[in-house]
């Protein structure tokens, strides 16, 4: 897949197929990308159930810099919003776990 994807992805397929129950999982730099989507789902009843996992880093990134050049680690901490705020302020339900 390709990073940001997740989340308009998901609210496609919820409004392609609004009778089923579309959950996406996205790290929290990939939900960082196009989580305004959220706003287009509120907009258009779209109701997927989106996790996000917050480890406040570009995971993959990350994960390549450590392989490849391990003294020169560089842009890949994230300082990160309260997502389940986000969610609520796009007018969907949101809480962390």
């Amino acid at each position: 897949g390709s990073m940001g994807y997740s989340i308009p992805s998901a609210v496609a397929a919820s409004l392609a197929h609004p009778g089923r129950r579309v959950v996406t999982i996205a790290g929290d730099g990939e939900f960082l990308m196009n989580g305004q989507e959220l706003a287009t789902a509120a907009q258009y009843g779209a109701t997927p159930l989106v996790i996000v996992m917050d480890n406040q880093e570009y995971g993959t990134i990350r994960t390549h810099q450590e392989r490849h050049y391990p003294e020169r680690i560089s842009g890949t901490q994230l300082k990160n919003p309260d997502f389940a705020l986000m969610a609520q302020a796009f007018g969907g339900f949101g809480v962390r776990v």
